[in-house]
């Protein structure tokens, strides 16, 4: 869709080197890909406990705001188990079953496990005929005790002062970009807001209103709430899929 094509060349000019500086919040564009910027670092899996390095900053924002997208365990105990299962019996079977398993699997002490591991228990448990366990989906809200935050921390370059958040308004949908702003301008906690007559590639094209906010801030991850920054305006003009900024000051 032509939109996001736009919407993306937009948010790309405002990215330029990155080596080690001030760090901001990044995500919602693909091409900045973590093993670009240190190989091997792009990783979805959460090792709690352990500092992996692992970055997975080039998902969505969506997945960053909703703690969504990460590999991540939760820890699975026998207590867990009698409050999801229809009798003690049973899940004292599980219990027993899983320990079978792996020697490590131990429910009475727990162990942090992975959605792989539980879905092969699952697995086993149906196999052998033994009683069944809730649907992984069951303990996603405990595995958010282990998200990790840090994966969407990018450093930026030297001479990189600022971070930004920006946000389009089409068709309900809300797309949001974070990132390493590259503006030489000192912009520190303002927002710049225009509305903008956009023709969207669907069929028949049309001319649609779409918003664009675009927020910076001066400070150390500051970029995740900056709504309540001032705000001025900015002029967008699109070109073949590409946005020219006329700045407003």
């Amino acid at each position: 869709m032509m939109l996001k094509l736009s919407f993306v060349s937009f948010i790309a000019l405002l990215c330029l080197k990155y080596t080690n500086g001030i760090k901001c919040y990044t995500c919602g564009l693909e091409e900045y890909d973590p093993n670009l910027d240190k190989r091997g670092t792009y990783n979805t899996t959460v090792v709690p406990g352990v500092k992996t390095g692992y970055k997975m900053y080039n998902h969505t924002c969506f997945e960053m705001d909703t703690q969504t997208g990460q590999n991540v365990p939760f820890m699975f105990t026998r207590d867990l188990l009698l409050d999801s299962m229809p009798t003690v019996e049973e899940a004292d079977e599980v219990v027993t079953f899983v320990k079978t398993l792996n020697p490590k699997w131990n429910l009475e002490q727990g162990f942090l496990i992975y959605e792989s591991d539980y879905e092969s228990i699952q697995g086993a448990l149906t196999n052998a005929r033994k009683p069944a366990i809730p649907d992984w989906k069951n303990w996603e809200n405990r595995a958010v005790e282990y998200f990790d935050i840090e994966m969407w921390i990018r450093d930026c370059g030297p001479n990189v002062k600022h971070c930004y958040q920006a946000e389009g308004d089409y068709d309900s949908q809300l797309p949001t970009f974070r990132g390493c702003a590259g503006t030489d301008y000192d912009y520190d906690n303002q927002c710049f807001h225009e509305s903008q007559a956009v023709t969207v590639s669907l069929m028949p094209k049309r001319s649609v209103d779409v918003g664009v906010t675009l927020c910076y801030c001066g400070t150390e991850l500051c970029n995740t709430e900056l709504s309540g920054a001032s705000e001025q305006l900015i002029s967008i003009f699109i070109f073949s899929g590409v946005l020219i900024l006329n700045w407003i000051i």
